[in-house]
Formats: C-alpha cells, structure tokens, sequence
C-alpha cells in the first residue's frame, strides 16, 4: 500500500462503494474465521474468540475515550491543529493503562484464564487499527481507511486463524501484526509525531469531544443487546434463541446504513466548520426522506412476512415467536432513522446529544419492558414491545436534534400522502399475495414486489424530492 493510495481522497458514492465492500469483506472474514476454527480447534476456542471479541468491541469507544469519533470529526474541519499528535499520546498514556486494566477485570472476574498477554496483544491491536482508521477518516481519505482495515483486520485474522495452533498463538497472531501495521499507517499518515503539536488546548478538546460520548456508547450497546438482558430470567434458551433471531433481521439494516455514518461523519464536520449552509441543510433533509420512506416501506412488509421468514431460515418458529418477531421488524424505520443521524449529530455539534438520545431510548425500553411484565403481558412480546419503544424514542429523539441543529425540512403534507398511499397498496398487495401464495412463494413474490415498488418509485416518481435523491446519486 504506497502512501500516495492510502491518502487519496474519492467522492461520496465512491467512499460509500468502497466502505460498504469492506464490511462485506468483513462479515465474510468473521464467518469463514469462525467455521475454520469451530473446525480446526474446536467449539469451545470459538466461542472464547468470540466473546473477547465481543467484549472488545462492546467497549472500544470507552477504552479509546471517544476518539474514534472525536479524532475524524475534529481533523475534518481543522487538519492543522495537531489532533492527531494529541490523539497518539491519548491512546499511550489513556487507552493502554485501560486495556491493563479490563483485561485483568476480565480474567481474574469474570473468566477464569492464563491468557492475560494474549488477550491483551488482542486488544490493543483491535484499539490501535481503530484509531489509525479514524485518522484516515478524519483526513477523508477512505480508501487508505478501508485497505488498512481490510488488511490488517481481514487478511490478517485469515492468515492466522489457519496458522495458529492453539488459541493463546491465535490472539498473538492477530494482534501483533494489527499493532503493527496500524502504528505504521497512523504515523505514515500523520507524518510521524511532532510533540510541539501535543497541546493542553488539542488534547483537552478532542478529551472532551469524545468523553461526552462515551455514555452514548454504553446506552447503545445496551438497545441492540439489552432486550435479550432483560428478558433472561423470563424466556427459555428456545425463546431467546427466536428473540435473538428477529433482532439479527433488524440489525441487518446496519449493513446498509452503517458505511453511510462511517463516511458521514468527517464529511459534515468538515461541511459545518464553514457554517450551516443551503445545501448541506437539503442534502440531510433528503436523506432522512429516503431513509424513513423505504425503511418504513421495507420494515412492514417484512414485518408481515415474519412467521414465513423464520421457518426458512430457522426450520420451525412458534406462534408467539411469529408475533414478537412482527413486533420487532416494525421498528426498522426508526432503528435505521436512528443509525443514519448518528454520525450528522455528532458532527454538527460538540455536546454529546447521542448520549441523551440513546440514554432516553434504554430508559424508555428498560421501563416499557418491566410495566409490560407489571400487566401480566406475555413476556416474550413484553421484550419485543421494549425494543420497539427502545428504538422509537432514540429514533424520534435523533430526528427532533437534527431538525433542531440543521433546520430540516422532511414531513411536509405531500410527503406524508405519498408515504401513507404507498403503505395502504402495499398492504393490500400483501394480503392478495397471502391468500394465494403459500411458505416459500409468498416470501419470494412479495419481496420481489417490493423490490418492484421501490425500483419504480425511485426510478419514475415525479415528486420533487425523489427527482432531487436522482440527481444526488448522479441519475438523472
């Protein structure tokens, strides 16, 4: 990877292309690492590689401190101030002491093990390529982002995952080579470290920028896992298993929306450090137009297809697993709503106001769930109620901040009439198709009529702001 490449900057359909191969080559890589090592060395190494794996990146923004959103948002509006030299000396003296310090948490508390220096080669190796990838970022260069993440952590699990010998080697084998590869191409990039730029001013204000976020991490987490937390004591390991199953088909969205936040957030910072204009105003507007519109459409329909979906892919499904997974797949617009305004409200201001977000969202699914259960509601649906309440309330809270910081413009009359026709025919199609498809067809005609709906509705309407998302992604 030569450093011309690496800093090369594309534009936005590019970088979105490129991001999304990468998570692709990514969920590719995490599925034939685990089938290799379930394989190789059996099912109890995969599932320790897969919990420190979990625990690591459940934690990630806290033992970064907020800097893998603090350091991109911050260097896109100002490349010049040293960010990155504040943001090198952070990760030495803030993150490894924490990763010490989790790591001994996490073998002397909660698992009982010798392999302390593995996990914690493992740890900072994941820290390290995190932050090397937020500089990149930060500099809008994602295509060297991209080939750093794909490299290092990609090819680099592939490789040793096939070498490695015991579990201990494989940690080893992919945290040293992540380490390394990573410090090279943060220091590349960054030009190496100048500590005449490592200033109490730089450094307190990325702290800063990324420490109010931390909450919003944790209450995160706790909305895609705390559903399954909650409902524990209350479902058998057969209904966890479908609640977890119907969860799995709403995070799959995060495989859409989630490149569209990775490259979102240095791209507004930097927009916004000029002020707020025009057109940056009717591009977010457009966005949460198309995200709410086809999220809202694709949510109901799968939504109605939930029992047919679940038997295809887990062979049998029970009444109420049917019932909780419709509840849970309504929630898709505002889950995605949510994901997409992530990465806009963290650039267009500097309080944590995701934190409140998603804080108001796990509070709002915490109770929901427990006054369920208070009124004797099926404990299976009470989780499914939670999550969509959960999600609700972080989805129109991110709506309402944006509104309030960027001053869009998104349900005018005439948006809200074509959104509600459109959900009335689909609906009525749906139930045709119910009455004379059966299993398997009914789920392949109805998503090929969606599929159908959308292409049409993006490729013929005539309302101005799907001809405006046309011309925005260069199709006229």
């Amino acid at each position: 990877m030569s450093p011309s490449l690496l800093e090369k900057r594309l534009s936005l359909k590019a970088d979105f292309l490129v991001t999304g191969l990468n998570g692709i080559g990514t969920v590719v890589g995490i599925f034939i690492v685990s089938g290799y090592l379930a394989r190789t060395l059996g099912l109890d190494v995969l599932g320790e590689y897969l919990l420190v794996r979990r625990i690591v990146t459940a934690v990630l923004g806290v033992l970064l401190l907020g800097m893998n959103v603090a350091l991109p948002a911050l260097l896109a509006r100002n490349e010049g101030r040293g960010y990155g030299d504040a943001a090198f000396s952070v990760f030495l003296l803030g993150t490894l002491p924490l990763i010490v310090l989790l790591t001994f948490v996490v073998t002397e508390g909660f698992v009982e093990s010798d392999r302390a220096v593995p996990y914690m080669v493992y740890g900072v190796g994941f820290c390290a390529l995190t932050l090397a990838y937020a500089l990149y970022r930060g500099h809008l260069n994602m295509i060297g982002a991209n080939l750093l993440q794909f490299t290092a952590g990609t090819v680099v699990s592939l490789v040793a995952v096939v070498a490695a010998k015991s579990i201990d080697q494989l940690f080893i084998m992919i945290g040293l080579p992540m380490i390394i590869l990573s410090f090279s191409a943060f220091l590349i990039r960054n030009g190496g470290v100048n500590p005449k730029k490592i200033t109490k001013d730089n450094t307190g204000e990325m702290l800063t920028f990324g420490m109010v976020r931390i909450p919003g991490f944790i209450f995160q987490f706790f909305l895609l896992a705390g559903v399954p937390l909650l409902s524990l004591s209350y479902l058998s390991l057969t209904d966890q298993a479908f609640l977890n199953a119907g969860i799995s088909l709403v995070r799959v969205f995060l495989v859409l929306v989630g490149p569209l936040g990775i490259i979102l957030l240095p791209r507004i910072s930097h927009a916004v450090s000029g002020g707020i204009d025009d057109r940056l105003r009717s591009n977010l507007s457009l966005l949460v137009r198309a995200t709410f519109y086809y999220g809202m459409l694709t949510g109901f329909v799968l939504s109605q297809l939930s029992s047919e979906i679940l038997i295809i892919w887990l062979g049998e499904v029970t009444d109420r697993a049917s019932g909780a997974a419709t509840i849970l797949l309504i929630s898709v617009p505002f889950f995605v709503l949510s994901a997409v305004l992530r990465s806009p409200i963290d650039a267009g201001a500097q309080r944590g106001y995701n934190s409140l977000i998603y804080g108001a969202g796990a509070i709002a699914m915490t109770g929901s769930f427990y006054l369920s259960i208070v009124m004797n509601t099926d404990p299976f649906i009470s989780a499914a109620i939670a999550f969509l309440t959960g999600h609700t309330i972080s989805g129109m809270g991110s709506f309402i901040i944006a509104r309030r910081l960027f001053h869009l413009k998104v349900f005018e009359i005439q948006f809200v009439v074509s959104a509600t026709v459109v959900l009335f025919v689909t609906a009525g199609v749906l139930m045709v198709l119910a009455r004379i498809t059966y299993g398997t067809s009914t789920v392949a005609i109805s998503l090929f009529t969606l599929g159908a709906v959308t292409f049409l509705h993006f490729f013929f309407s005539r309302e101005v702001w799907v001809k405006t998302l046309r011309n925005a992604v260069g199709i006229k």
